[in-house]
């Protein structure tokens, strides 16, 4: 019984509504540590609530973009001075098999799976540009994917960043912006 439960239920509510009534919101992203799903000893409510957002977004007229699991690295990173720099100004090569990846993940892609296929429902899959056939790489020629082992680095987002332009940067014919 967490004291702060119903006013963080109510600033969610509060959000929630601005966004459904918000015409200039057109997209929302849904990301989150998803991988953790597996975690959860009783799924049912949190599956509930997600569904549940999903469906007010959806029946709004909004599209929802659901980013799935992006690879893990765990110790392999390291969060001492330097990430994976190390000492050196080079990038130490550090992976992740993709088989790990996706096993460990399956948990979070059958959930996510599970909200099925709908219109204005739109997945990003951030592994298909960090993995190939066997390995998910933290970084490549020399540029650092990683913060740590499981936030992006600066690079990181901005190798992910066309995978948003298809869905978040569309042409509205309804969308006037008039220069101050």
């Amino acid at each position: 019984n967490q004291k702060w439960r119903a006013a963080c239920a109510r600033l969610q509510e509060v959000a929630m509504e601005s966004i459904l009534q918000s015409p200039s919101v057109h997209s929302v992203v849904l990301a989150s540590w998803f991988a953790r799903v597996a975690f959860l000893p009783d799924r049912e409510p949190f599956t509930k609530a997600f569904h549940d957002t999903v469906d007010r977004l959806l029946a709004a007229g909004k599209q929802v973009v659901i980013v799935y699991p992006v690879p893990e690295l765990g110790s392999r990173v390291s969060v001492a001075p330097g990430g994976i720099h190390g000492n050196s100004n080079r990038i130490k090569s550090v992976s992740q098999p993709t088989r790990e990846f996706l096993t460990t993940t399956q948990v979070a892609f059958d959930w996510l799976d599970g909200l099925g296929d709908r219109k204005n429902l739109v997945r990003i899959y951030p592994h298909n540009l960090l993995c190939d056939d066997l390995n998910c790489y933290a970084s490549r020629e020399n540029q650092g994917y990683y913060f740590d082992s499981h936030h992006l680095s600066l690079s990181g987002a901005e190798l992910f960043a066309p995978l948003f332009d298809s869905v978040l940067f569309i042409e509205r014919n309804d969308l006037v912006i008039e220069a101050p």
